[in-house]
């Protein structure tokens, strides 16, 4: 094991000992957490867009020169956008984009 080897090196005590050996091997994501990670990145990624979109709405609110139901439709526009990206009839189940990249292998 690496601890074995830091030990026979004599380096164990230098990178923290066992102990921290472990903690780093236990801190580390693994792919037993990966459709966790993903709906974090997922909904990160739909904050951005609505802050996108609530940026736009701001600025079509301030500009008086456009008729008040155009500027309506564009706001509504804009986050009909946001949730349209959100439709996942094109994502594909993680077991199989897993088998698909074994098979790769």
């Amino acid at each position: 094991t690496l601890c074995d080897e830091l030990e026979a090196r004599g380096q164990l005590k230098d990178v923290g000992a066992a102990a921290y050996i472990t903690q780093l091997i236990n801190s580390v994501p693994s792919a037993i957490h990966v459709v966790a990670y993903g709906r974090i990145v997922e909904q990160a990624a739909i904050r951005r867009r609505l802050l996108g979109a609530a940026g736009d709405i701001a600025k079509l609110a301030y500009q008086d020169e456009e008729d008040i139901e155009q500027t309506i439709e564009a706001a509504e526009q804009a986050l009909f956008g946001v949730s349209q990206r959100r439709i996942t009839r094109d994502l594909s189940p993680i077991q199989d984009v897993i088998k698909s990249v074994q098979r790769q292998l």
